[in-house]
């Protein structure tokens, strides 16, 4: 009954892509003002890659990277 549904990924709702969009956007745009990406990911113990991601609100980055990056870029970025 169960058979590997806990590995079926779906879209998240539409309010929470908006959510992850303007997250990705506060950070993107706080980054820009003071450090380069290469810094930041650093800083946030990830790639430059999920780095870009995170900057675009992609859902499938998780919560933690987001909350990582939010708090080492320099004007703290609003989760939520």
């Amino acid at each position: 009954p169960y058979k590997d549904s806990y590995m079926i990924a779906k879209d998240p709702p539409i309010p929470v892509l908006h959510v992850l969009r303007k997250l990705g956007n506060d950070i993107r745009d706080a980054r820009r003002r003071r450090i380069p990406v290469a810094i930041l990911a650093e800083r946030a113990s990830t790639s430059r890659l999920t780095l870009s991601r995170v900057e675009k609100g992609n859902p499938s980055v998780s919560m933690r990277i987001y909350a990582r990056c939010s708090s080492r870029s320099p004007r703290k970025a609003q989760l939520i």
